[in-house]
């Protein structure tokens, strides 16, 4: 199970930008289009497998295992790592990239990781999705097959 404890929104994607992106004037909805703008945020996250600003998760398994991938990336760090069983911390190591966690033995892993921001030209093309997003849940759009046209813009595991 994966769960996102924190996530800090980037100043890069803002409602300034998406108000320009939409042509909305005014600032009488702006609390309304911020909760928008981060919906569409972590669902762009969501598909993409990648962060667009910082984010603590905590992931969670009550199977054993030596190895378990994480989502969300790049990985700044790995915070802690605990077995879900006994509560007691586990020796892990990390791969190049930080994405797997391996272990010695078999264990039900509780890691709790941070994220950063993916890099300049991958976050500049899914900003831009972002904001087409926002702009369709602002404009109350319902229509499964027209929100997939624009889900299907998002590249699937950048990293």
């Amino acid at each position: 199970m994966l769960e996102r404890i924190n996530k800090e929104i980037s100043s890069a994607i803002n409602i300034e930008e998406l108000k320009q992106f939409a042509n909305i004037t005014g600032n009488v909805r702006d609390a309304e289009l911020q909760v928008i703008l981060n919906s569409a945020i972590c669902k762009v996250e969501d598909i993409a497998d990648v962060s667009l600003s910082a984010n603590t998760f905590l992931y969670s398994s009550n199977y054993p295992t030596k190895m378990v991938k994480l989502y969300r990336l790049p990985i700044a760090e790995v915070i802690e790592v605990r077995d879900n069983r006994s509560g007691s911390l586990v020796d892990f190591t990390l791969s190049l990239d930080k994405s797997i966690v391996m272990f010695t033995e078999d264990v039900c892993p509780y890691i709790s990781y941070k994220t950063k921001a993916i890099g300049d030209a991958t976050f500049d093309y899914l900003k831009q999705i972002v904001y087409e997003v926002a702009c369709a849940y602002y404009d109350g759009m319902t229509d499964n097959a027209k929100l997939n046209d624009i889900y299907r813009k998002i590249p699937k595991s950048l990293c």
